[in-house]
């Protein structure tokens, strides 16, 4: 996404900003989940931006956490997009971000005062620039004999933006003919645009993702571009372009429509619910992303292609069904959808791609499809409602961390008949029994023996691993994957085997109850924060020869844990980096 930096000197505009954390959770925020003796969410951060007759509040959250705020100690409520204060007050907004399975941030809070600021005069940064002309507020770029509607300036735009056929400036006529890829993305206080027949490209971007956008209409006689009832479409009428964020909260697509383009519904915070008809056959990237307020959703049975990011954090969605046409789930299609429950795949799936199903935190149940054959890396990695996975029989690869960090995952499930896997006692390995592919996170055994047949255990095999103390790993093990124990914070008790090279970047990291360590004679490499942990204290370590390491300990072990090596190798250790 672009990102956009306006920097204002405001004569009249008093502001008295405070940041804090403090507290808890107070009594007063609604009781939302149960707090564990799990990992704290980060904080909220916030953004104050200025503009004409305005001032604007966004917040935003580590890997888009639900977040809930309130103003002036007023009710609480689920934050969805800027926030604007145009009346002259005091305003304390305070905030916090929560995630299912994981303890809320603190509050934090912004204090700030809004002054009286009507008719400030602001200067935009290409006030100078001999090849951008201003016509009504907005800026456009000369190329020649023509003119491209530029990147505008949120803090400079308002109201309606009436592109005019042609621009006189200085004795020459322009015609505009452009609109530049993301001209007026993300533009707070645009409330409709008018395009006319001379207008013949329109970038990616241009209008989407505008909060108060009601309508985007265009000239009968443009050769490249229609609207319908204020849609923007390409000419016939066949693609869907955008959008326009405050139109309606639900819409009916035409149903000669073929595709939905990029973004074209993207950051339409309250869109209810939208039809989709048979007609159509492509959804292309991020086409209903971030549609915080969509509840459910069929996809047509012709779809014949949908892109990455399709509905990804559209936290309201509660029900899909999947087109019985099309193969795949795409990357990220359905990634942070908090309150999906459950899924079915129809018999057509063939692979589930990276990330598809990625932070669906309310996900208890997924029903695969016997034709499945692929489940990509992190599927449904931080699914962490998610209790039991059956694998079919056909499936012939579960790539690394698919089912990473599903703290509720008691067991998997494999078919007898699958050549490719299976499970023992719940746990993922492949069919002979060599990887270890997954524990089941959410197991509550406090002990667990690694099968003697396994050679290796796979990137994050067991990370997150609350309940576990103890984890037996077998001489046969000379390969361990990065972050294969990380945040095991019961375990206070684990053996590396003799004959691994290589402790891989956070292996052993945050692992807060363990204590000791023995590094086997066999280790040449230790990786960046493998041992990072801030309980460690004592480190035994059997090379003669000093392994290659770049801060692979916390600060707390390098300032007070003991270190224990060969005695002939004291110097050469002594020495190393």
């Amino acid at each position: 996404m672009k990102q956009k930096n306006h920097q204002f000197t405001r004569a009249m505009l008093f502001i008295a900003v405070l940041l804090t954390s403090f507290l808890g959770v107070a009594a007063s925020v609604p009781a939302l989940f149960t707090e564990g003796d799990l990992q704290q969410c980060s904080a909220p951060s916030f953004y104050l931006g200025e503009g004409v007759g305005k001032y604007n509040v966004s917040i935003s959250a580590y890997e888009n956490h639900d977040i809930y705020c309130r103003i002036n100690s007023g009710e609480w409520f689920r934050y969805k997009y800027t926030m604007v204060f145009d009346v002259n007050g005091d305003y304390t907004v305070e905030a916090y971000c929560e995630r299912k399975g994981y303890a809320p941030s603190n509050i934090v809070s912004k204090s700030f005062v809004v002054n009286e600021h009507t008719g400030e005069t602001l200067v935009d940064p290409d006030a100078n620039n001999s090849t951008i002309i201003f016509h009504n507020g907005f800026k456009y770029k000369i190329n020649g004999t023509t003119l491209a509607l530029t990147d505008q300036n949120d803090a400079m735009c308002n109201g309606d933006l009436v592109i005019p056929a042609s621009i006189t400036h200085n004795g020459v006529t322009y015609t505009v003919t452009t609109v530049e890829s993301w001209a007026c993305y993300n533009i707070y206080n645009l409330t409709s645009v008018q395009i006319p027949s001379t207008v013949t490209d329109i970038g990616l971007y241009a209008f989407n993702s505008c909060p108060r956008l009601r309508s985007i209409t265009v000239d009968s006689d443009n050769p490249n571009y229609s609207d319908r009832d204020g849609v923007l479409y390409n000419k016939n009428g066949k693609y869907l372009l955008c959008y326009p964020n405050a139109r309606a909260t639900s819409y009916t697509i035409p149903n000669d429509v073929t595709m939905i383009y990029y973004s074209a519904f993207q950051e339409d915070f309250d869109l209810e619910s939208v039809t989709i008809p048979n007609s159509v056959t492509s959804i292309r990237t991020s086409a209903f992303s971030c549609c915080f307020s969509l509840q459910s959703i069929v996809l047509p049975p012709n779809l014949g292609n949908m892109d990455a990011s399709v509905f990804s954090s559209c936290r309201e969605l509660k029900s899909v069904t999947l087109s019985t046409g099309y193969n795949k789930v795409p990357e990220w299609a359905f990634a942070r959808c908090t309150s999906l429950e459950s899924i079915v795949m129809p018999d057509c799936i063939r692979t589930i791609a990276y990330g598809a199903f990625e932070d669906c935190s309310s996900l208890r149940s997924v029903t695969f499809n016997e034709g499945l054959r692929t489940i990509g890396e992190t599927a449904f990695a931080r699914c962490s409602s998610l209790e039991e996975v059956t694998i079919p029989r056909y499936v012939t690869s579960i790539q690394e961390s698919a089912f990473y960090r599903c703290t509720a995952l008691q067991a998997f499930h494999v078919d007898p008949d699958n050549t490719y896997y299976c499970d023992v006692d719940g746990v993922l390995y492949n069919k002979n029994k060599t990887i270890l592919m997954a524990y089941s996170y959410g197991s509550p055994r406090l002990s667990y023996d690694i099968l003697p047949t396994t050679q290796t255990i796979s990137k994050q095999a067991f990370d997150c691993c609350y309940a576990i103390q103890r984890i037996n790993i077998p001489h046969s093990v000379t390969s361990i994957g990065e972050q294969a124990f990380m945040y095991c914070k019961s375990l206070t008790s684990i053996k590396i085997p003799e004959g691994v090279t290589t402790l891989p970047t956070f292996m052993l990291a945050y692992c807060t109850s363990l204590k000791e360590v023995t590094i086997p004679a066999s280790v040449t490499t230790i990786g960046r924060w493998a041992l990072e942990n801030s309980s460690l204290m004592t480190v035994n370590s059997l090379p003669a020869t000093p392994p290659t390491m770049t801060n692979g300990f916390g600060s707390a072990t390098y300032q007070n844990g003991t270190l224990l090596v060969p005695t002939a190798s004291v110097e050469a250790y002594k020495s190393a980096d």
